[in-house]
């Protein structure tokens, strides 16, 4: 599941970076790949329904997000692809490994930003970050999270 959902990110992320777009149809290939697997592994589907649900709230405020800033500024904030994008990813994490996947590819693309001299007008392709902090919080999201929680 990981290793096709990861070559699916990288072929957004290379597409993202070219075009500037993020494909419905691999987005679409991504979501049909968790459903097959969700299968195969014979997870227990009414709760795997309800933490994909529990995910859904993280695009859902960041699409919200999204419209009110336009709306007042005036200008575009985020392509649609990347909300569809994440929006995927609710299908595979929880809500606290997505957030994670989020602010990892905040952080990632700040930092990308800034090495590669863009600033706001110019914009930045965001897919290859999300699919960056999705690599992320799959491989050590547990980690995180779990250390995270030890503050409290």
């Amino acid at each position: 599941m990981w290793l096709i959902f990861s070559i699916i990110l990288l072929l957004l992320s290379f597409t993202d970076i070219k075009k500037r777009l993020i494909p419905n149809r691999l987005l679409l290939l991504a979501a049909l790949n968790r459903m097959v697997w969700l299968f195969l592994l014979k997870e227990p589907l009414l709760q795997t329904l309800q933490t994909m649900r529990s995910s859904l709230i993280i695009p859902i405020a960041l699409l919200l997000f999204v419209l009110v800033y336009e709306h007042f500024k005036k200008r575009r904030a985020m392509g649609m692809g990347d909300i569809k994008l994440l929006l995927i990813m609710a299908l595979y994490f929880n809500w606290q490994k997505l957030l994670l996947t989020l602010f990892t590819a905040c952080l990632l693309a700040v930092f990308g930003a800034y090495f590669t001299g863009k600033n706001k007008e110019e914009g930045i392709s965001f897919g290859p970050f999300l699919a960056a902090g999705c690599v992320f919080a799959a491989a050590f999201g547990e980690a995180v999270i779990g250390w995270y929680r030890g503050f409290g």
